[in-house]
């Protein structure tokens, strides 16, 4: 794909034609798509230890999700080391996060079971998130399709640094079809 970046005065990027590979034997080749991604970081807030996100625009993202019938699912990426990679301490080493202008457009999911047989279709998702900081709540607007039924929910967290701590924080979801 084509990737365009800018570090001055902001860092900005912009790429299309993102892909991941499937793993063998999966029915589709790419588990992950990408039409586009557009966004602005601003830089001078990160030598305070603030990630502010002006914009972030992901376009036509299409998620293919697979159980084979060994049990086995492709987004487990085994690279053969046995011992665990996870990092201890947790958080996002950032004092404060904002977030500006954050959208997904166009999205497709989906996600089939081999062993169950379950099968999931999301398509013309559009996801819209607003926070203005950590300690402010987080708010997601989700649009689309799910199994041919049109759905829509506002969802949102009063105060995502009590998640990130592992502390309790209020969850608010509200389904509309």
């Amino acid at each position: 794909g084509n990737l365009v970046v800018s570090l001055f005065p902001d860092a900005e990027f912009s790429a299309s034609g993102i892909g991941l590979a499937n793993v063998a034997g999966a029915t589709s080749p790419e588990m992950v798509k990408v039409g586009s991604i557009d966004g602005k970081i601003k830089l001078w807030p990160l030598l305070s230890g603030t990630l502010v996100v002006e914009r972030m625009i992901i376009s036509d993202p299409e998620v293919d999700l697979q159980v084979d019938q060994a049990g086995r699912p492709n987004w487990e990426m085994n690279s053969g080391n046995t011992e665990s990679n996870t990092q201890s301490g947790g958080g996002s080493g950032f004092k404060s996060i904002q977030l500006g202008d954050v959208r997904i457009e166009r999205g497709k999911f989906s996600y089939s079971d081999a062993v169950s047989g379950q099968d999931v279709t999301a398509r013309d998702l559009n996801v819209s998130v607003t926070m203005q900081d950590l300690s402010q709540p987080l708010a997601a607007k989700v649009s689309l399709v799910l199994n041919e039924e049109p759905t829509t929910f506002n969802t949102s967290v009063d105060t995502p640094l009590a998640v990130m701590a592992g502390e309790p924080a209020t969850l608010t979801a509200a389904l509309e079809n």
